[in-house]
């Protein structure tokens, strides 16, 4: 279909709309080769509800989620967005030994999300204490 704006031009919109549909699928074909890093992401909410407190269960979750994740060269994600609190001796419990493995990539490699200001601060203060 050609559509005349103007006595000397034209629209041929089916050519856009090809033009437009090669360049979506070529798009989505790059996006589809793309290599992603492995990654292990864990919702702190299904394992220790909206108070992270207990530091056996912080060590339960780095010995048999985090420290092997780590060993595979994985990226964690830790996703506090419905935790109320967190305890320093929790998030020292949770970081401390993957923060020694890694040293300053862990704070590439461990990746906090959905962290209130409270918490924030701390793993923030866990970060700084054993990476120097």
């Amino acid at each position: 279909m050609t559509i005349g704006f103007d006595r000397l031009k034209t629209y041929d919109l089916h050519k856009h709309l090809e033009d437009f549909r090669k360049h979506a699928t070529e798009t989505v074909a790059k996006r589809n080769n793309i290599v992603r890093a492995p990654e292990l992401y864990i919702d702190m909410y299904n394992y220790c509800g909206e108070r992270c407190e207990v530091k056996l269960e912080a060590i339960n979750l780095r010995e048999r989620k985090i420290i092997p994740a780590i060993q595979k060269g994985e990226t964690i994600v830790l996703d506090f967005s419905h935790a109320i609190t967190a305890t320093h001796s929790f998030l020292t419990a949770l970081l401390a030994d993957p923060i020694k493995i890694l040293g300053l990539k862990s704070y590439k490699q461990i990746k906090i999300i959905g962290a209130n200001e409270t918490i924030r601060t701390i793993i923030d203060f866990v970060f700084d204490t054993y990476t120097n």
